[in-house]
């Protein structure tokens, strides 16, 4: 099941917040990104962006006017394709895709102070909410029809807390928070 989370910039541009993402991404995580951007002189833009916005880290990305897509960790586009089989989307400046279920986790960085971004991030928040459903066995919370949430893992207790206002295993969250902490 994909993830999807929304991220309102208010405070930073996305030419500040998504190399960071990317990093954590890449060379964290060890994962392929496809970042839609809203069209092709902001893809160049963004491209040109990543190779010098921080002399000591090398973020190796392209975009159609590189070529070798598939070799490629991170792919910048104005399209909605996967040409490097990334298993993550950022979504930026009002793109869309249709290839959602295709991700296991989709952000949508949008500019909160652009009413209409605001305006069309929360009418995309309303549909992927999740929904709740009655079952003999009493409310449940589904992403989808017929798909199950994945498990939570929390690095703190905080986190779980959270979570468990939203979820109806958030109690056995929050003792596995507490019994096993991540370092």
């Amino acid at each position: 099941m994909t993830e999807i989370r929304f991220y309102h910039l208010t405070l930073k541009a996305l030419e500040e917040v998504l190399p960071v993402m990317l990093e954590r991404t890449v060379v964290r995580d060890g994962r392929r990104a496809v970042v839609v951007a809203g069209s092709p002189e902001r893809v160049e833009h963004l491209n040109a962006h990543l190779w010098t916005y921080n002399d000591r880290v090398f973020l190796p990305h392209g975009s159609k006017a590189d070529g070798h897509a598939a070799h490629q960790p991170v792919w910048l586009t104005d399209a909605d394709e996967n040409p490097n089989g990334a298993k993550v989307l950022f979504l930026a400046d009002g793109a869309v895709s249709e290839a959602i279920p295709d991700y296991e986790l989709v952000c949508e960085l949008f500019d909160g102070r652009d009413e209409a971004a605001v305006g069309a991030a929360r009418r995309a928040g309303a549909t992927t909410r999740p929904r709740a459903t009655n079952s003999p066995t009493g409310s449940r919370l589904n992403a989808a029809a017929g798909n199950r949430r994945r498990r939570a893992e929390f690095s703190t207790v905080a986190d779980a807390e959270r979570a468990a206002r939203l979820s109806p295993r958030g109690a056995l969250d929050i003792r596995r928070a507490r019994n096993h902490p991540h370092p």
